[in-house]
């Protein structure tokens, strides 16, 4: 058996020293943590609880009135707890939406392009189509059809070696009857309803113009691609990025001309001499009365005499005055 070194034995057997305990909190902060923590709960579960209930019928004039007061729908967006039930019970979708692409060529004819889902497929059917999906996502949404106007216009001046005039977006709506509406018939498989039996309703939502929509042309490498000839300067849009370094020189022009145009203003504001000679002029000259008569002769030339007495003085005031004999040069006093 080894023996234990003495560091060992000093360090294992020495005395105990405690810790210092921490300073216990008061009554009232331990209060307060309690109070603000439960009003924390309280909300938050309200919020939930107010948030999924059914926002049609009979529940929505409690929600907006509940989400008016508390603020829920900005709480929800700040702390990134958005839920949408719109797939789901209780608020599922209520209606059958389409969007219809149509293009208006350069002769004014108006062509579909068959983009939405519209009576292609029968209920229930075994393959989806993503295509359904997208034509969805854009209904209503500006910036979606924005940038899909583009890529239409794209597609048919690729196909067709020239430019649309615009794209439009038509939306496509039936109303998905309730189950004891008995107008509607059945549909195969033991369905409901036929949904491209129901009638429609179309409203026009966007225009977009192709020649002046961002990328709504083909660039040029585009064009070579597709071994078409060179377009016109000018003809393709491009996006315009938005960085720091383009925001920062925005913003640095923006100083230069408000730098100049206030200089513009300065210089505007202090006439020159002439400006001022010529304006004191203007206001010396009398003023030639509009009406004849002796009167009015004789009013402007007692006008032109106190004008010519003011000019005197003025002259006689400025006038330097002339140097003594004595002090005169010889030569000119031998001139005299």
């Amino acid at each position: 058996m080894e023996a234990e070194s003495p560091e060992a034995g000093g360090l294992l057997a020495g005395p105990h020293t405690p810790l210092e305990d921490r300073r216990p909190r008061s009554r009232v902060a331990r209060v307060l943590s309690i109070v603000v923590a439960t009003v924390f709960v309280a909300y938050h579960g309200l919020a939930l609880l107010a948030w999924n209930l059914p926002h049609k019928h009979a529940g929505k004039t409690f929600y907006q009135q509940y989400a008016k007061w508390t603020q829920v729908a900005r709480y929800f967006r700040g702390t990134g707890n958005v839920q949408s039930w719109a797939m789901f019970a209780p608020n599922p979708n209520r209606t059958n939406a389409f969007v219809r692409v149509l293009v208006i060529d350069d002769k004014d004819e108006v062509w579909d392009m068959d983009q939405d889902i519209y009576g292609k497929n029968r209920y229930p059917y075994l393959w989806y189509d993503r295509m359904g999906k997208i034509n969805r996502r854009i209904d209503g949404k500006k910036g979606y059809q924005k940038a899909y106007g583009a890529y239409i216009c794209r597609e048919w001046e690729r196909a067709h070696g020239v430019l649309p005039k615009e794209v439009r977006f038509v939306r496509r709506s039936s109303r998905i009857p309730s189950p004891w509406d008995a107008s509607v018939r059945p549909g195969p498989l033991g369905l409901r309803y036929e949904p491209w039996d129901l009638p429609t309703r179309q409203s026009e939502q966007e225009r977009i113009r192709c020649k002046a929509v961002n990328h709504g042309q083909l660039s040029p490498a585009l064009r070579a691609r597709a071994g078409m000839e060179p377009a016109p300067e000018g003809h393709f849009k491009p996006v315009k990025h938005s960085t720091w370094w383009t925001k920062a020189e925005r913003k640095r022009e923006a100083e230069a001309r408000k730098e100049a145009r206030e200089a513009r203003q300065a210089a505007a504001k202090s006439p020159t001499s002439e400006t001022t000679e010529a304006a004191s002029a203007t206001e010396r000259a009398p003023t030639i009365p509009r009406h004849g008569g002796a009167a009015g002769l004789r009013a402007f030339q007692r006008a032109a005499a106190t004008r010519d007495s003011v000019d005197s003085v003025k002259g006689q005031a400025k006038a330097p005055p002339e140097p003594a004999a004595s002090a005169r040069p010889a030569s000119v006093q031998a001139v005299e």
